[in-house]
């Protein structure tokens, strides 16, 4: 009997708690909002606060009664996730807010829910890495954002996975871009609006913004440098301009200069010889319109007299061509 007593004392605690949670539901309940189409169907419930403020989740709907978005309030400000639905329900887009601002992940969805595409989001821009998707799950293309600008290096796959294009991004802007087919480097463009095809055994080594691309044959131990930039000086005045420099820079020495045809283009070579390095630089020079486009050939002495004999058929293989 005592024990039946002591629960006995509970039950007026009980009823008080369930009015409370009964008083605040009603007042919660006075809180929604909801919004229909002229067909009588809802078309939108969400819920405010005290000032009139969304605060909370806000659900909107097709007229077909599926669910379009779903998205979380707090005092007026989406806080929280935010997702976007295609009438058979199927997700096709999700991000995420604090405070009103975008946040951390942008994800879209192919009509099968497959991701399509994700981006990391900084204070409202596209800021990090993201990536595109195939419909078949493959890598579709990736690379970074710094404040909503494309940064560094972007690759681009085929659909077979294979690497399709490296463009090179700085505060937005494109300054090189290799095509690849079947997986091989098949050209590279520069913003001066020319594409120069790479002979095969020749690797990237390096790039940089003032379109200068560095590529090796590390069997040969030879390097080839190219590059193009907006020029209003004759070819002849670029080549005394430039080679002057390289020599008071580099204390290089002259060995030779003539003039040559490069994919049916008038062009100017000059031989420099780094008594340093016992390396010589091959330098070709040539120009359409207003644009110069440089090649540069680095040999080893020791390979000069067999290596020479193939720089010719080396730039044959260049194709200069108009973008």
């Amino acid at each position: 009997m005592r024990k039946e007593r002591s629960y006995r004392k509970f039950i007026p605690v009980i009823f008080i708690a369930a009015a409370i949670i009964f008083f605040l539901n009603k007042i919660y309940e006075k809180d929604k909002r909801t919004e229909y189409y002229s067909s009588g169907k809802i078309k939108q419930e969400y819920y405010v606060n005290s000032e009139g403020e969304a605060d909370g989740r806000m659900t909107e709907y097709f007229e077909g009664g599926s669910i379009s978005s779903l998205v979380d309030f707090k005092d007026g400000k989406q806080h929280g996730w935010s997702q976007f639905f295609r009438k058979d329900g199927v997700m096709r887009k999700k991000t995420y807010f604090e405070n009103g601002i975008q946040q951390d992940t942008l994800l879209t969805f192919f009509s099968d829910g497959d991701v399509e595409s994700a981006f990391s989001i900084k204070n409202g821009s596209k800021h990090g890495r993201y990536a595109y998707y195939f419909e078949n799950g493959k890598k579709k293309e990736e690379g970074s954002y710094l404040d909503d600008q494309l940064e560094g290096e972007v690759i681009s796959y085929s659909i077979k996975g294979q690497v399709a294009a490296r463009g090179f991004y700085e505060s937005g802007a494109r300054y090189g871009l290799i095509r690849y087919d079947n997986g091989q480097q098949k050209y590279i463009s520069f913003p001066a609006g020319f594409k120069i095809s790479i002979p095969l055994s020749f690797k990237l080594d390096s790039i940089s913004s003032n379109t200068l691309a560095l590529f090796k044959n590390k069997e040969e131990g030879v390097s080839l440098m190219m590059g193009a930039n907006a020029s209003s000086r004759t070819l002849s005045d670029e080549v005394k301009k430039q080679v002057k420099e390289a020599a008071a820079v580099n204390n290089l020495e002259e060995v030779s200069t003539d003039e040559m045809f490069i994919g049916g283009l008038k062009a100017h070579s000059v031989v420099l010889l780094d008594k340093h390095s016992n390396e010589y630089l091959n330098l070709f020079f040539l120009k359409v319109n207003d644009s110069l486009i440089n090649i540069y050939f680095f040999v080893p002495a020791s390979k000069m007299v067999d290596y020479k004999n193939n720089i010719d058929e080396i730039l044959k293989s260049f194709v200069i061509l108009e973008v």
